[in-house]
Formats: structure tokens, C-alpha cells, sequence
């Protein structure tokens, strides 16, 4: 075997994981991403970005280096106040665009970040979701609410759509817009403050997903677990905190258990992953306080799957990823 050849087995035996963006504040989101993002591709994984636009202006702001798009497929949607995926049709030569992006990932991951509320964006998600279904690949979903003074229709949209995408995706992560307003209620935001906080909590919670994957510990979780653990349908939780100084393992996994994609918090979780990357001076005790509070949190019964991951952090960081299944 020739070295161009070894290259292409190499490349070809790579786990996939996609980051999909559907409509507006789907490509957004992944923008916020892709400008911001450290993971690189390894030996193991390939990482891509790709965009699902619902018309030609999301096409031109985004910038994945894959875009399909979708806005003429949909245009008898456009003021329904119903979820019918059967409206949905798609060209050939789309649908061959959508397998040749989906075809490399068999045994590997999806990651779709898509607005609710419109039944647009909501049907294409939907479309997206019962592909992956057919062709057998694992999805997780980040599900972004409408806030409640956008009208109940929208809302109405949003929540028959995510019973549909929890039935299709192996679990689906719903973002609140409402709850993230409550939390920075008391600097009054500008709508476009408003809406970097929502693109940064979503990057928080892809990137954490991407860590435990891409970056083993010792002792470790890895992709295997998190498809183990997230499989089967449903809905997730996923927890965030990093903190500094004195305290850092109480005051980083606080913020975990109150990050606004938590949910509910863990008393309803059966299994958890629990992830503690920290600096080169990860002590014991530090775990040990973390690995506490979050059993302290959750309910007697839950199966936690532990790990940690020192010197991946800045230097005097410590960080707390949950991921919760209910």
C-alpha cells in the first residue's frame, strides 16, 4: 500500500462528527462556533461544519464550508400553523448533496442546532432528523425555544416539533430562550446581546461535548460513552462551570448544576457523564468535592460515568461537564 493510499484508509477509518446548523439562528450559532472553536481534526475524528439554510440570505451568512440549501422545499409552509412533514419534497440533486455528507458518518455523530417556533425551520429539522433516523446515525439535537412574548403560535410550533425530534434523535437538549433572558434580566441587554448569549451558551454546550469526545483522561469517558449514555431517544441536560482561585471545584460545579441546558436539574437523570478537566494541579480532594455535590444533586439510583481530564485546561482552571439523560 502506497503512502496516498494509507492517507485515504487513514482518513476513511476516522470517526465523523457533524455540526449542523438549521435556518437563521441555527447557522448563527455554528458561525459563533466555527470562529471560536479549538477542536481540531485527530487521529480519530473528523470534525465538519455545515449549514441547512431555509432561504438564500441564510446561504450567504453563513460561513460553514458546506451549505445546503433548502428555502424552495418549504415555501408552502411559510404561515402554517402546523407540523406536516409530508409537505416536505427535496430535488435529487439535493437529497445526493445530503447522503454524500451523511454517508461518512455511519458510526459516527450529529450534532443539530436548530430554532423551534417556525414551521420552517421546524420542518426542516424535522426532515433532517428522519434521515438520520433511516440511515442509522447517532443525533443529538440542541432545540432553541422561542421566548414567550413571541405568541403562543409559535410556541405551540415549538413544542410539537420537539416531541416529534425527541422521537427521531437520540436525545434532544432544549435551550429556553426564556430562562436565559431571566438570567441576564438585570443588564437590561440589547437583542443583540441577547442573542450572542444565547450563541455562546450553545457553544459551551457543543464544545463540552466535543472535549469529552475528542480529549481522553485518565481515568476517562470517551465518544463510546456518550453514545452509550445518550442513545435510545429522549431528552438531555447538559451542565457547563469553570471557575478559578480558591474554590474552584464547588464554585465551577454550581455553575454546572445551574447552566440553563441542565433542564430541571439531575433528580429525574438515570445516567450521567461526568467530566472534570482541569490544569496540571488537579488534585484529588478537587474531584472528590465534585464528584459530591453532583451524587448530592442527583437521586440515589443514577449511574454516573466518571472521568477526568488534568493539563488541558489553562493553567489554574478547573472545569465541570455534566450531561445528564432522563
Amino acid at each position: 500500500m502506497d503512502q496516498i493510499e494509507r492517507q485515504k484508509s487513514k482518513e476513511l477509518s476516522k470517526i465523523k462528527i457533524n455540526v449542523i446548523g438549521i435556518g437563521k439562528i441555527g447557522i448563527g450559532a455554528i458561525n459563533r462556533m466555527i470562529l471560536g472553536n479549538s477542536h481540531l481534526e485527530t487521529e480519530e475524528f473528523k470534525l465538519e461544519y455545515i449549514a441547512f439554510s431555509t432561504n438564500s440570505q441564510e446561504t450567504l451568512m453563513s460561513n460553514a464550508p458546506k451549505n445546503i440549501l433548502l428555502a424552495e422545499n418549504f415555501s408552502q409552509l411559510s404561515g402554517s400553523t402546523e407540523i406536516i412533514e409530508e409537505y416536505f419534497s427535496i430535488n435529487e440533486e439535493d437529497r445526493k448533496k445530503i447522503n454524500e455528507i451523511f454517508k461518512d458518518a455511519p458510526h459516527g455523530l450529529n450534532i443539530i442546532v436548530v430554532a423551534l417556533g417556525s414551521t420552517i425551520s421546524t420542518n426542516a429539522a424535522l426532515f433532517v432528523s428522519n434521515l438520520a433516523k433511516k440511515l442509522g446515525i447517532f443525533t443529538i439535537a440542541f432545540a432553541i425555544f422561542p421566548f414567550y412574548f413571541e405568541g403562543m403560535k409559535r410556541l405551540t410550533i415549538a413544542e410539537s416539533g420537539v416531541k416529534k425530534l425527541g422521537n427521531n434523535f437520540d436525545s434532544v437538549a432544549v435551550v429556553p430562550c426564556d430562562k436565559l433572558k431571566d438570567l441576564i434580566s438585570e443588564k437590561n441587554p440589547k437583542i443583540s446581546e441577547m442573542t450572542d448569549f444565547v450563541f455562546e451558551i450553545l457553544k459551551r454546550g457543543v464544545d463540552c461535548l466535543l472535549d469529552i469526545m475528542m480529549y481522553s483522561g485518565l481515568p476517562c469517558v470517551d465518544f463510546q460513552d456518550v453514545l452509550k449514555i445518550l442513545k435510545g431517544g429522549g431528552f438531555a441536560g447538559i451542565g457547563v462551570g469553570r471557575a478559578q482561585g480558591e474554590g474552584r471545584a464547588t464554585k465551577a460545579t454550581q455553575e454546572a448544576l445551574k447552566f440553563p441546558l441542565l433542564g430541571g436539574g439531575l433528580k429525574e437523570a438515570k445516567r450521567i457523564i461526568l467530566n472534570i478537566p482541569g490544569d496540571s494541579n488537579l488534585r484529588i480532594d478537587e474531584i472528590d468535592m465534585v464528584c459530591s455535590q453532583v451524587q448530592n444533586a442527583a437521586n440515589d439510583d443514577v449511574e454516573i460515568f466518571f472521568g477526568s481530564s488534568p493539563s488541558i485546561m489553562d493553567e489554574g482552571f478547573l472545569g465541570v461537564t455534566i450531561i445528564a439523560k432522563k
